[in-house]
């Protein structure tokens, strides 16, 4: 731009100096030196001004192109469209708001026709529009839509004026799209309230500050009449107007106010919700009344608050703990019944907070029952604990259902909880009865086999050899190892059944404990006199030690379960050791040990213990068995076959006397390096008296030491009746022999001078005790010794309070009947 303005000036420069020149010529011979100066100077002063002149076009012409641009600009990026039009509608010009309202470029939008771009129903509109144009010079306008590239239509309003030569016109068009929607959507919005005010049931009315009904909807115009309108409110409802109580127009209308009741009756006896509304209505306060019949809600509503009170009264009148939950596996439910049980609250259970009270060994398994179930919508039963208000963990049996609506919809869940505590205790206590039973089957069968070889064997000893010994050829050695044979058969088999029936008796509760002084000593040194043969033919070194004073030998205690328990456990250690040494003894304990005395049911008496033990270089027991050998028949049940003898019965009938005489037992063992046995016993002193008590060896009693006697002898087994015959045939000057009681008193009764009676217990009529007790009415003096197979621990106490002197065991032992001979009628006697 400054360029060519230089360029301009400088030609006018040179057309000017030019003609100055030939001036010059012209005029320069006339004029003086004088003029001549004056004349540069003038020219000089107006060459300046023209300068400046020209500086100033300069200027003004930049501006002038400065203000055509922005010009351009507004002119292009105005938000109208800017058209220049022919009277034909050619566009000669137009801005990019123009082209862009037109969907086309710019440059190829020239030439074209306006009218190509209009819709149909706006092609006559825009012709009458250029018509105007261009018939007048006046302004002109319309609406009309165009299409746009995607058949859209976009609604524009123009503005047009013709110009000054007449052949053109200059449109404005600007976008009123978004009016047009307006109006339109206000137009379907008001056309739509109408349809509602018109047809909404019982609807609305509008009515002025003093009561007066402007608009009835046409719900309540069916139900008032034609005359609704005009009348007062209160004038079209029933019973007057006794409902208007209720109504705002007493305090006047509050613009923008919303207040809502229920009115019963007002309309044919129906329930309407009315909502009252401050508002202008034609320039002047109003209020908008709505009624909502609600008659059929309120109905159902109170129907279903009567099933609700029905559901809960169910549900809290049954034992049954229920639940509820929705779909979002949160339980929004809890009856009485489990706010019972659990002592919380129903704000503490809702949600997940019951779960809180299942036992966490529990807890895993019930949420994952749980979630399987609810993601299937299947049943469920589960079995856990929950926490009791008690503090207690009970028993719970949940039955859960899925919940559906009257449309089959999902709605969660449903659960009866039952409390089975006391189910599972039962099932406990049965399961462990039958594992009993079931082990105690096993043990016993195979006791039961055990006991068949165990008697078998003896059994076969004695009649195999009791078979050889017919033989006539047999030298007098051969005759003797026989005979010993069949007596140490004999003594285990005796031993085999004594336990027998001490552990049935034991079991049955039978088993009674009789309580007297013992002399602890003397019952060590008798069983380590007893079993020393037996040791030492095995090569096993037996020793005891008695760490008891003199003054506690002397205790209170039952003398023949002490001695049966001592001796089980060393008759174990010899079975158990192949090779080293058994000790065995007894000691005062330095603790106390709560117990019970032997005999009471008094339980916690602190009382200072004896401590015994059995100690054997055998072959020891499994960790994992030393608790099961004092079992019944356990024997019968071990691993280790070897071969021994025995019921398996000796410690568990030691444990049952132990216990029963106030103490307890154990074993300390280590496989392969022999056990020690213990066992304790209340320790009752007794001051240690001495007697003149005979002692008997277990020697032969010289026949010539007891006087010959008259003997009757009561037993009904012939072949007994014969041994004992045989037995004291040496000892009789005479023997009478009878077969039940009865015939024992009578002969008692016939011959007073009889000696001696051995009485069997257990006899036909009349038993060997009521049959001593009918003696001893009559004959004070005559001995009585009872005979009985029984051989149980308290039977010579019962024989002693019938009356009898003494008692002997069966099978009767030749030695034991020599002491007892030599006892009561030795010579030294008489």
């Amino acid at each position: 731009m400054k360029k060519s303005s230089q360029s301009e000036s400088a030609t006018l420069r040179q057309q000017a100096e030019e003609l100055l020149s030939k001036q010059v010529e012209k005029s320069i011979g006339k004029l003086s030196e004088a003029e001549i100066y004056k004349m540069l100077h003038e020219i000089q002063v107006h060459q300046i001004e023209l300068e400046l002149q020209n500086k100033e076009l300069i200027l003004a012409k930049e501006q002038a192109t400065t203000a055509f641009q922005k010009y351009i600009e507004l002119y292009d990026f105005a938000p109208s469209g800017y058209y220049t039009l022919t009277g034909k509608g050619e566009i000669l010009q137009l801005n990019l708001s123009g082209a862009k309202m037109l969907g086309k470029d710019r440059s190829q939008l020239k030439n074209w026709l306006f009218h190509l771009f209009v819709t149909d129903d706006s092609k006559q509109i825009f012709r009458l529009f250029l018509e105007k144009v261009f018939s007048g010079n006046v302004k002109e306008s319309c609406e009309l839509a165009l299409l746009t590239s995607e058949n859209l239509q976009q609604y524009i309003y123009l503005s047009g004026i013709l110009s000054d030569n007449g052949d053109q016109c200059y449109v404005t068009a600007t976008d009123v799209t978004e009016r047009k929607q307006s109006e339109s959507d206000l137009r379907t919005s008001n056309e739509l309230n109408e349809t509602l005010l018109q047809t909404i049931p019982f609807g609305m009315n509008i009515v002025d500050e003093k009561g007066n009904v402007l608009f009835v909807s046409e719900g309540l115009q069916q139900h008032f009449g034609a005359g609704a309108l005009g009348k007062k409110c209160w004038e079209l409802y029933r019973d007057n107007h006794l409902q208007c109580d209720y109504c705002p127009l007493h305090g006047g209308i509050k613009i923008g106010l919303t207040e809502t009741y229920e009115s019963h009756g007002i309309l044919n006896g129906r329930i309407f919700e009315v909502s009252h509304t401050g508002m202008i209505y034609n320039g002047q306060k109003a209020m908008l009344e709505i009624f909502i019949d609600v008659t059929e809600r309120k109905q159902a509503e109170f129907k279903l608050h009567e099933k609700e009170v029905q559901f809960r009264n169910l549900a809290n009148s049954g034992p049954a703990l229920i639940w509820t939950s929705g779909t979002d596996k949160l339980c929004n439910y809890f009856n009485e019944g489990w706010m019972a049980f659990t002592g919380h609250t129903l704000e503490q259970e809702l949600g997940n907070g019951w779960a809180e009270g299942v036992h966490p060994d529990d807890f895993d398994q019930c949420l994952a029952t749980y979630i399987a179930a609810f993601d299937r919508q299947e049943p469920f039963e589960m079995e856990y604990r929950l926490h009791h208000v008690s503090g207690e963990y009970r028993w719970i049996l949940d039955l859960g259902t899925p919940n559906y609506n009257s449309t089959g919809e999902f709605m969660g869940y449903i659960g009866n909880c039952f409390d089975i505590t006391e189910r599972k205790l039962v099932e406990q206590e049965l399961k462990t009865a039958k594992e009993h039973a079931e082990e105690s089957d096993r043990l016993k069968s195979a006791f039961l086999a055990n006991m068949s070889h165990e008697i078998r064997t003896p059994m076969n000893g004695i009649l195999g050899f009791a078979e050889l010994l017919k033989e006539p050829d047999l030298s007098g050695a051969q005759q003797q190892e026989y005979i010993r044979i069949i007596e140490k058969s004999g003594s285990r088999m005796l031993s085999i059944i004594n336990d027998i029936v001490d552990i049935s008796k034991i079991e049955s509760g039978l088993m009674k404990i009789n309580i007297g002084e013992v002399n602890v000593n003397e019952q060590i040194e008798f069983i380590y006199s007893f079993f020393k043969p037996e040791a030492e033919n095995k090569g096993i070194i037996l020793s005891f030690k008695n760490n008891l004073h003199s003054a506690e030998t002397q205790i209170t205690t039952d003398r023949e379960k002490l001695y049966s328990i001592l001796t089980n456990l060393v008759k174990n250690a010899i079975k158990y050791t192949k090779a080293g040494s058994i000790e065995f003894g007894v000691s005062a304990s330095s603790t106390t040990g709560s117990v019970s005395e032997p005999g009471s049911t008094e339980q916690g008496r602190s009382v200072e213990l004896l401590k015994f033990f059995v100690k054997d270089t055998g072959i020891g027991i499994s960790n994992n068995r030393q608790d099961a050998i004092f079992e019944r028949f356990i024997q019968a049940d071990i691993a280790d076959k070897m071969a021994r003898q025995g019921a398996g019965l000796g410690l568990a009938i030691s444990r049952a006397y132990v216990q029963m005489l106030g103490g307890k037992i154990w074993v300390e063992s280590e496989e392969g390096k022999g056990s020690t046995f213990y066992f304790t016993l209340p320790f009752h002193a007794k001051q240690n008296e001495k007697k003149d008590s005979q002692k008997f060896a277990f020697t032969d009693v010289q026949v010539d030491q007891v006087r010959k006697l008259k003997i009757l002898i009561a037993e009904d087994d012939e072949s007994s009746n014969q041994l004992i015959s045989i037995g004291v045939q040496k000892f009789a000057k005479e023997i009478i022999n009878v077969k039940t009681g009865t015939e024992a008193v009578e002969a008692c009764r016939k011959h007073s001078d009889i000696d001696l009676v051995l009485m069997d217990i257990q006899m036909p009529e009349m038993d060997g005790y009521k049959a001593t007790q009918q003696i001893r009415q009559f004959n004070t003096d005559v001995v009585i010794i009872a005979q009985t197979a029984f051989a149980l621990s308290g039977d010579k106490e019962k024989t002693l309070e019938a009356g009898c002197n003494d008692y002997i065991s069966k099978p009767i032992r030749k030695d034991e009947l020599m002491q007892l001979m030599q006892k009561y009628f030795s010579n030294m006697k008489e």
